[in-house]
C-alpha cells in the first residue's frame, strides 16, 4: 500500500482540482443531479461492476472507481465524451474495451494494481496516445 500513496494523493488532487466543483461521493445523489455532476468519487464502495447509471451523467469530467472489485469496463464507456480523468486503481480489470480509443477527451487514466498483461498495457497506451496512463505508482 505504501507505494500507492503518491498516486492516491495525485488522484485525490486531480478529482478535487478546483473548489468550484462539487465532488459527489454517492451515485444516487449524482444521478438525481445528473446535469450538474462533473466530479464523482466512488472509491472504496465495494462496487463489483461498472455502474451503467454513469452513462446518464453528460457533464462528468472526473471519475474515480478505484479500490473496488470491478472486473470489466463496458464498451459503452465511450459514450462518456466529457470524461477527462478516470481512476480505476486497485480493481480486478484485465482488459479495457477494444473501442477505448474512442475516448478522445480522456487525458489521465490510473490503472495501478490491476492484473493487466504487458501486451494489454501496450495496447492501451497505443489506443490512447494523448492520455497519460499510469500502471505503476512510480510513473
Amino acid at each position: 500500500m505504501k507505494s500507492l500513496i503518491p498516486s492516491v494523493i495525485l488522484l485525490s488532487l486531480t478529482l478535487s482540482f478546483c473548489a468550484k466543483y462539487k465532488v459527489y461521493k454517492n451515485l444516487e445523489e449524482a444521478i438525481s443531479e445528473a446535469d450538474k455532476v462533473e466530479v464523482l468519487d466512488l472509491s472504496g464502495q465495494k462496487i463489483n461492476s461498472f455502474p451503467k447509471e454513469l452513462l446518464k451523467l453528460p457533464r462528468l469530467r472526473r471519475l474515480s472507481l478505484s479500490f473496488n472489485q470491478i472486473k470489466e469496463i463496458p464498451e459503452s464507456i465511450v459514450q462518456m465524451k466529457s470524461l477527462k480523468v478516470l481512476g480505476l486503481v486497485d480493481n480486478q480489470i484485465t482488459v479495457l474495451p477494444d473501442n477505448i480509443s474512442q475516448l478522445k477527451g480522456l487525458r489521465v487514466l490510473y490503472l495501478m494494481k490491476n492484473p493487466l498483461s504487458g501486451g494489454e498495457k501496450r495496447r492501451i497506451k497505443k489506443a490512447l496516445p494523448d492520455c497519460r496512463v499510469y500502471f505503476k505508482a512510480s510513473e
